[in-house]
């Protein structure tokens, strides 16, 4: 069993995002979230926000380096995380601070909208979604792509059955039938009787 809180919020962004490098290796972004409820009121009917709440959001490694240039305050956010609580001592009194160890973090898309742009994560994976970019256009091969289907099953059952010919021929495996190469060699007439291909 795994003890925690799992917590889903939505808020606004209420501090600039401030990155980090934690031991020179790994990333980390901060920030403030803030949200109210809205609540009616019995007397007035009218409705009214409750006070405000804040919540220290916490983003590591990947999805910091991806944060730093998307989240600007005042943006509408959703935040999905580890919830933890704690206690801290200021001036004499005790304090009470949350934090949020992000698992996922976007704009809120029920106030606006936003541009989603893929990262990559290394120069290997940028070669391999400039060929998938050529593959969705209908440029290019399936070659070194086993597995990703994306001009078809046509396609990638022929480069299957190519890779298994080659394969058997390196293995020492006659790749033609010598009869049937006989047979077109002696196929001279103006109508040929109809022979088997050679491979």
């Amino acid at each position: 069993m795994i003890n925690g809180a799992l917590v889903t919020l939505a808020g606004f962004v209420a501090t600039e995002p401030v990155s980090k490098t934690i031991n020179e290796t790994t990333r980390k972004v901060s920030l403030r979230v803030a949200w109210n409820s809205r609540y009616q009121d019995k007397v007035t009917g009218e409705w009214r926000d409750s006070k405000t709440s804040f919540a220290n959001v916490n983003c590591w490694r990947r999805m910091a380096s991806n944060v730093a240039p998307s989240l600007r305050k005042g943006e509408p956010v959703v935040v999905t995380g580890r919830l933890a609580v704690r206690e801290y001592d200021k001036d004499g009194q005790r304090r009470i601070t949350v934090d949020i160890e992000a698992d996922a973090i976007g704009h809120d898309l029920s106030r606006g909208v936003t541009h989603f742009q893929r990262t990559l994560r290394s120069s290997g994976d940028e070669a391999t979604q400039r060929h998938l970019g050529d593959l969705s256009k209908g440029e290019g091969t399936t070659d070194g792509l086993p597995g990703d289907d994306l001009t078809g099953a046509g396609s990638l059952d022929q480069a299957h059955a190519g890779q298994e010919l080659v394969g058997d021929a390196g293995a020492g495996s006659d790749m033609f039938d010598q009869d049937a190469v006989d047979a077109l060699a002696a196929a001279t007439t103006a109508e040929p009787a109809a022979v088997s291909a050679p491979f």
